[in-house]
């Protein structure tokens, strides 16, 4: 909907925008636009292909086998150093079922790597791993642009991140600041949900209910 929210656009300087009316809110230039002008827009991203994943980090190993023994994982805000332009921030959002036994197998093996363990009499058993529920740390990212002189980037980033702490009916975190979180989740509810889409696609719909 931005353009000015796009990766391939983040170099450009304000003299390049061809079309100031889409670059960001309240950039235009009629006369109303600097009032519209907000301080900051924050873009957030989940989209696992284009947002940094998580990869666990080796704290210690057992010097008997020098196997790594405690994998470190951490729900903190995290903030991405990068070579040019601004900084971004990552949140990292671990699922409660990840922490439960069994749940974090993922975080050590694949699929592939999975024992599928073997039946027998008690005592002889082995625990089918591909069977146990796997569960995956997801990520978001928080990058603030068009920041007004004065706002604190990292001010920013620290208010949406805790907006995702601020859970409406669980108490776990959320992917979105649960604003945009609430407003998505009404459209999505709403029974005219898509009305704007080609009657091709409504039919479609229908047909699939």
């Amino acid at each position: 909907m931005w353009t000015g929210l796009h990766n391939e656009n983040q170099s450009y300087q304000e003299d390049d925008i061809t079309d100031p009316r889409t670059w960001l809110p309240g950039y235009g230039k009629g006369k109303n636009a600097p009032r519209k002008k907000p301080s900051a827009v924050i873009r957030m991203n989940v989209a696992p292909d284009e947002v940094p994943q998580y990869v666990p980090v080796a704290r210690e190993s057992d010097p008997a086998t020098e196997k790594e023994s405690i994998l470190f994982a951490s729900a903190k805000l995290h903030r991405a150093e990068v070579d040019f332009g601004n900084p971004f921030w990552i949140l990292f959002n671990i699922p409660r079922n990840y922490q439960a036994k069994g749940g974090d197998l993922g975080k050590t093996i694949t699929r592939w790597d999975a024992d599928p363990g073997k039946a027998g009499d008690e005592g002889e058993r082995e625990t089918n791993e591909l069977k146990t529920p796997w569960w995956a740390i997801t990520a978001t990212e928080i990058y603030p642009v068009g920041v007004a002189n004065g706002v604190d980037q990292t001010m920013l980033a620290r208010a949406s991140a805790r907006l995702c702490h601020q859970t409406i009916a669980w108490s776990d975190r959320s992917r979105y600041p649960v604003p945009l979180h609430a407003a998505k989740q009404m459209d999505l509810d709403h029974p005219q949900y898509r009305r704007s889409a080609p009657p091709e696609d409504q039919e479609d719909e229908a047909a699939d209910e």
